[in-house]
């Protein structure tokens, strides 16, 4: 006769058994009610969202004048030391293609 074994005993169905208990625990959970019969009028969601937006707007820590006059300094500076390296880049690469070319 042939003897019988237990499916648990076997490493595989170990593995599936927590996978099955979450789909069994999602299975269970309640499915949320449809947004259609909870959200109110556009009107009333846009209203709710400025105030929430200056609820957060409120929250934020604004730079104080010297401190924009010297990120504003620091930007412009950083944008014209781009401006003269592709400047140069630029008449170096179009100086080479002319002596090509010629």
């Amino acid at each position: 006769m042939a003897k019988k074994t237990d499916t648990a005993d076997k490493p595989q169905d170990k593995a599936a058994a927590p996978a099955q208990a979450k789909t069994q625990a999602k299975a269970q959970q309640p499915k949320p009610q449809q947004k259609d019969q909870d959200t109110p009028n556009p009107f009333k969601r846009f209203a709710t969202y400025v105030e929430e937006s200056k609820a957060e707007l409120r929250k934020v820590t604004w730079p104080n004048a010297a401190e924009t006059r010297k990120a504003t300094f620091a930007v412009l500076g950083f944008v014209a030391v781009m401006a003269l390296l592709l400047g140069l880049i630029d008449l170096g690469l179009s100086s080479l293609i002319q002596s090509i070319l010629s």
